[in-house]
């Protein structure tokens, strides 16, 4: 887990410690299955070089609103309701 109080910048060094803990957890799971990578953050991803290893992500602002992006762009909203 990792704090940012401004968009989330993945540079190399966190997308090459990223691409080992999935490494690790396939080689120890013995797990066949697609992983995917998702972002869960306040302020969203930066569109840099490393994005492209984010299968999905998921943002709030802070209306109590939530946004989910998948890879290809698409873009959902929705509202968070506190019971």
């Amino acid at each position: 887990m990792k704090h940012s109080a401004d968009t989330f910048v993945i540079d190399n060094d966190h997308a090459k410690d990223m691409q080992n803990k999935l490494s690790a957890y396939r080689e120890l799971s013995k797990d066949k299955r697609t992983l995917h990578l998702v972002m869960v953050t306040t302020s969203g991803v930066a569109r840099g070089s490393n994005y492209n290893m984010v299968q999905n992500e998921v943002a709030m602002d802070f209306q109590g609103n939530s946004s989910a992006i998948s890879s290809d762009g698409h873009k959902t909203k929705t509202q968070l309701v506190n019971n």
